[in-house]
């Protein structure tokens, strides 16, 4: 009885971590889209999505794929603000180089 139990628990472990994966792949594109139409800059956007003892953390890479012209502060600013409301989970961490 606790073996399956145990099969159970890590079987929708797996399922929920499937499902997580493919939202934040689409949510990944979406930002990528989002910086190329309100920027007008080319990026690549990665993720990567942790689960430890304090929980689970995702953070976001994105890599601009031109040096950007003008005030870096604030499109370091505007990218974050894509990249938060482009991902449905929240996240912990962004980082941007060029």
């Amino acid at each position: 009885m606790k073996a399956r139990a145990a099969s159970t628990l890590l079987l929708a472990i797996g399922l929920v971590s499937c499902v997580n994966f493919k939202n934040d792949a689409e949510d990944a594109k979406k930002a990528q889209t989002a910086i190329k139409a309100e920027l007008g800059i080319d990026s690549s956007v990665a993720f990567r999505s942790t689960v430890g003892t304090q929980g689970a953390t995702l953070a976001v890479v994105v890599h601009m794929n031109q040096t950007p012209s003008g005030n870096v502060a604030a499109l370091k600013s505007s990218v974050s603000d894509i990249v938060n409301r482009s991902f449905r989970a929240h996240v912990d961490k962004v980082a941007i180089d060029f």
